[in-house]
């Protein structure tokens, strides 16, 4: 059964970049030398839902599931207005439920249903400005771009009767092979917060996913990640 589900599973199309990740990991390293910034701790949650189009011969179905994020966030502001970079170097795991039907000629119609998940560095860089006084509204966006860590996909596998007549449960495998994805992501983020005088700040963002992380466009199938996170900040480092 896992060799059908593996013949299943959509495919990488982008070739690992690894200059573009080290780059982005060196500008946040050297971010603490700068005198005026802020560095705060953050963690909270991060609800996937990804973009997915299976090929032709495959129907697909997918919720949120709700899992967690947590890294450095970094306040720079530009000049003496509001203007600010906010780049943030956080760990982030992507997980969301799936149901996946496919006909094929023996045994015949086969479901899969479990949870997909990818856990991701991201470096998000956001240009932002922040309104108000003691207590501040900001507001932000820009690029970002995550190396997939690792991932575990679980599955049971039902057949056309309903009746389940086996289990999966495998490694995501990063690479360019036929079973693999990219490890390399990017796309737009966004951000909105409330920063108190206090150093606390609440904060949600959304990463929209750009890059197709399967090998190939086959029968137009795509994969794209998509997430919303909130979480708690605390500026440990006040600039």
């Amino acid at each position: 059964m896992v060799a059908i589900f593996a013949s299943l599973k959509t495919k990488l199309h982008m070739k690992i970049n690894f200059r573009t990740v080290l780059t982005a990991f060196c500008i946040v390293a050297a971010i603490p030398a700068t005198a005026q910034i802020s560095i705060g701790l953050q963690g909270g949650a991060t609800f996937s839902n990804p973009n997915i189009k299976p090929p032709a011969v495959v129907s697909y179905e997918g919720s949120t599931r709700t899992s967690y994020q947590g890294g450095l966030i970094f306040d720079i502001p530009l000049g003496e207005g509001g203007l600010r970079i906010m780049p943030e170097l956080k760990y982030a795991n992507k997980m969301h439920e799936v149901s996946t039907t496919a006909s094929i000629v023996m045994p015949g119609t086969l479901t899969y249903k479990g949870t997909s998940n990818i856990s991701y560095i991201e470096v998000p860089v956001n240009l932002a400005y922040a309104f108000g006084g003691d207590t501040k509204i900001i507001v932000g966006a820009g690029p970002y771009v995550g190396y997939g860590l690792s991932g575990k996909n679980e599955y049971t596998i039902s057949n056309g009767s309903g009746t389940q007549i086996g289990s999966a449960s495998e490694d995501v495998e990063f690479g360019s092979g036929s079973t693999e994805i990219s490890r390399l992501d990017y796309g737009a983020h966004a951000m909105a917060a409330v920063l108190f005088q206090n150093g606390f700040m609440v904060k949600v963002n959304y990463g929209l996913g750009l890059a197709n992380l399967y090998s190939a466009s086959t029968n137009g199938a795509s994969y794209k990640q998509n997430y919303l996170g909130a979480s708690l900040v605390y500026f440990f480092k006040r600039g």
